[in-house]
């Protein structure tokens, strides 16, 4: 018997002013109530898709994090999201946790290219551990818990020092 994983296509519909960050996709959560959940590498932001058929995933909708909570530095610097997770109606997310190192350019020497490598630089926002009440497929800043009405749902992160969070 052939065990050999069978790979489909599966279409991503984006709306058009995502269409650059469409391939800095870093992180992927698919809900049990059939979203897509995504988090950019290049953004501060949470992407939210929704199954059409088997093989298409539309209705793109974005949500800014800093809609939900403050974020160390400004929003234009990115989270770098590299991981989703789904517990007890709180969508978490994790940044990076990375130093950020400029990238070799082709129309630059050898010698330029590796002192652009050993420049690091430190930025906020991708030391963040947060979550967000998702209640029906939504993003929420906060809710009563859906099946303990006593408790509140709130939107949060771990808080950021100078020695970690």
């Amino acid at each position: 018997m052939d065990y050999a994983p069978i790979l489909n296509k599966i279409l991503l519909k984006f709306t058009e002013s995502f269409q650059e960050h469409r391939q800095d996709i870093s992180a992927i959560r698919l809900g049990q109530d059939n979203y897509l959940w995504l988090g950019s590498d290049e953004t501060s932001t949470i992407e939210r898709l929704s199954f059409i058929d088997d093989q298409t995933y539309d209705n793109h909708k974005h949500f800014n994090v800093t809609d939900f909570i403050s974020l160390p530095a400004p929003a234009e610097e990115e989270i770098d999201i590299e991981g989703l997770a789904y517990n007890d109606y709180y969508l978490w997310f994790v940044g990076s946790h990375s130093w950020k190192r400029k990238k070799p350019k082709p129309d630059k020497t050898d010698e330029k290219n590796i002192n652009r490598l050993t420049k690091l630089k430190t930025e906020p926002n991708r030391y963040l551990i947060g979550r967000i009440p998702l209640i029906d497929g939504e993003l929420v800043k906060c809710s009563p818990h859906p099946d303990k009405p006593e408790i509140e749902l709130t939107a949060a992160k771990l808080e950021v020092t100078s020695r970690g969070n």
